[in-house]
């Protein structure tokens, strides 16, 4: 699969066109972490603690489920994604 999209903070002021080329096999755990590595953002905190970043479509209030296939998200050209750190409960 590949397919253009854009990616976005949850505040929209930080977006970003990829062009995504996922496998069958790949997961949304994966495409997080290489989106994190595109939108060139941290992994840990100052204080060294791991910085847990989520993504959803544009739109929706929930994430998407990690386990979840890319491919079975059916994207299309143009969707919108965002992603950010996932808040303490």
């Amino acid at each position: 699969m590949e397919i253009a999209v854009r990616v976005q903070d949850p505040s929209g002021t930080v977006r970003r066109d990829v062009v995504l080329r996922a496998q069958d096999a790949n997961t949304v755990r994966d495409l997080v972490g290489v989106l994190v590595d595109v939108m060139e953002w941290p992994r840990e905190t100052l204080s060294g603690e791991p910085v847990v970043y989520r993504l959803r479509r544009l739109g929706d209030a929930e994430p998407l489920d990690e386990e979840l296939t890319v491919v079975s998200l059916k994207l299309a050209q143009g969707n919108a994604l965002v992603l950010g750190p996932e808040r303490p409960a």
